[in-house]
Order: structure tokens, then C-alpha cells, then sequence
């Protein structure tokens, strides 16, 4: 119902499954999603706060909530979260990405640099969160490190080995008329 954009249906069967189990994580989670979709960023992070409450190993929830706190810009607590991401789930490398987006934000740009390449060395070749890591890569250089001519190598590297359907295509294609 989500996808479909029937929030009304989505909740109404939310609020059956809440009134059969209340200790659900999942349900708590896919409440959160619902109100991400209705632009209700606070109601979704006390959702998905929820959620790890009632099962701290409910990883999807603790991504989430940490997706949350990184888009408004919280990167110590988006940071805590996603360690414990990446401990359960080391090969999460959406997460290790994520981490990394908190690690510049704290300006720990050493230790975004190091997960980034961690990420592009060891994700598939053809996956998003590699690609991902390889655009936050030339930006970290480019924009934080003042080494353009290596993000710009990273840029192109970026834009040849990633699908052309990737979410960051436009913004590296605009960057690189930028460094031109």
C-alpha cells in the first residue's frame, strides 16, 4: 500500500497488526516508512526509536533511525547507530557507506576516507553501495581534502564503472562541468 501511495490502507493495516502484537519491532519499522513517505520525519524517528526498543537487534530499524538522524544532519547519534549496524552486519555495506556520510559530517575525514575504500574494495563491483562509496569518495577529495585532481580521477573512475540508473549520476555529471 505504500508503493501504491494508499497511505490511509497502509495504517489501517498497521493499526490492525498493533492491535494483535504491540511488541512487534516490525510493525513499529514499517510505520516509521509510512510516515517518511507522509513527510513526518519526527513521528518516523519515534517509530523507528521504538522499534530498537522493543528488540536493539533489529537492525533495519537502527539503519533506518540512523538514516533518519544523518538527513537532519545528527551524525554523532547516526554514528552510534550504524556501529552497531555494522558490528551485527559487517557485510551491510549500505551501512559502511552511511557510516562513512557520518564520519565526514564529524569531519573525521581520515575515517570516512578509510570505510569508503574498505567498501569500494570489497562490495560487488556492480553494487550500489559500492558505487555509492566511490562518489562519496571523489567528493570527500574534491571537497573536503583539496586534492581535485584525485577526486576528479575518482569521479571518472566513478562515472564509468556505475550503471547509468544510479541515484548519484547527475550529481557527478554536474561536478564533473564543475572541475572542467
Amino acid at each position: 500500500y505504500i508503493q501504491q501511495k494508499r497511505y490511509e490502507l497502509a495504517d489501517l493495516v498497521l493499526q490492525k497488526a498493533l492491535a494483535d502484537d504491540v511488541k512487534d519491532p516490525a510493525i513499529y519499522n514499517a510505520g516509521a516508512l509510512l510516515s517518511l513517505r507522509q513527510g513526518r520525519a519526527q513521528e518516523a524517528f519515534d517509530r523507528f526509536d521504538k522499534a530498537v526498543s522493543l528488540d536493539a537487534n533489529y537492525i533495519d530499524a537502527r539503519f533506518n533511525k540512523a538514516s533518519v538522524l544523518l538527513d537532519a544532519g545528527d551524525y554523532t547519534r547516526a554514528k552510534a547507530e550504524l556501529m552497531v549496524v555494522v558490528e551485527k552486519r559487517p557485510d551491510d555495506y549500505a551501512a559502511w557507506v552511511a557510516l562513512g556520510v557520518a564520519h565526514r559530517g564529524l569531519k573525521e575525514l581520515k575515517d570516512a576516507r578509510r570505510v569508503w575504500e574498505t567498501v569500494i574494495k570489497e562490495a560487488p563491483k556492480r553494487g550500489t553501495s559500492r558505487s555509492d562509496a566511490m562518489f562519496n569518495m571523489a567528493i570527500l577529495k574534491i571537497d573536503f581534502l583539496e586534492d581535485p585532481a584525485g577526486g576528479k580521477k575518482d569521479l571518472e573512475q566513478y562515472l564509468q564503472d556505475s550503471p547509468s540508473s544510479h541515484g548519484k549520476r547527475a550529481a557527478a555529471e554536474e561536478k564533473r562541468k564543475e572541475l572542467k
